[in-house]
């Protein structure tokens, strides 16, 4: 395991946790980062391409390591927003559908732009890490912020097991209340203080 953005979390869990295997630890704690993205759909990534006039369907880049979930938001610039660095306008989601695996397809007559205009589509995608993602794939910042929800997961999940040296059905509870306590805090964060674009940054706690 390329540590990177879990270093903090292998030792932590070990030493709660010594008669669990190395392996299935690292495994907890990647099923633990992928669902926290899925159930908070708070990790969310953007990227800009450039219009052609009536066009309704573009090509979405993945990125490396994630599975886009859904679209999160639309915006339209004219060229001089684009000059100007203004952000431009949210899209009607009812004018737009996301098509797997990669395509934002417009509804007939509601194509973007009538002319070509560069970088003036942008498309923010809620995503989550692949099920094989390496650690370096991963946003170092999102994973210190949301550590303890990510953990507390992971802690349900291995203590959930049956007959296990390490099994502890009431620890297992425990740690999925908290998970879903930092689910909806992600969630608020996101949705209703509108912060996770800009990433508040806290230390995670020494121990869960």
């Amino acid at each position: 395991m390329a540590y990177g953005a879990y270093a903090d979390f292998l030792p932590l869990m070990v030493s709660r946790l010594p008669d669990c295997n190395i392996i299935l630890i690292e495994q907890a704690i990647y099923r633990a980062s992928r669902q926290f993205c899925q159930d908070s759909e708070a990790l969310t990534k953007s990227q800009s391409m450039d219009t052609v006039a009536d066009q309704e369907d573009y090509s979405l880049v993945i990125p490396t390591g994630f599975n886009i979930l859904r679209i999160y938001e639309v915006r339209v610039r004219s060229a001089a927003e684009v000059t100007a660095g203004d952000e431009g306008t949210v899209t009607d989601p009812s004018k737009y559908e996301y098509v797997l695996p990669d395509q934002l397809a417009f509804f007939d007559n509601n194509a973007p732009a009538t002319e070509v205009i560069t970088n003036g589509l942008t498309v923010e995608a809620i995503v989550a890490p692949v099920e094989d993602v390496i650690d370096t794939s991963m946003d170092f910042d999102f994973v210190v912020r949301w550590a303890s929800g990510i953990r507390a997961y992971a802690y349900s999940d291995l203590m959930g097991m049956v007959k296990k040296p390490w099994t502890d059905p009431v620890e297992s509870a425990r740690f999925l209340r908290d998970y879903w306590v930092e689910v909806g805090n992600a969630k608020r964060e996101k949705h209703v203080l509108g912060t996770t674009r800009v990433m508040k940054i806290q230390p995670p706690s020494c121990f869960i």
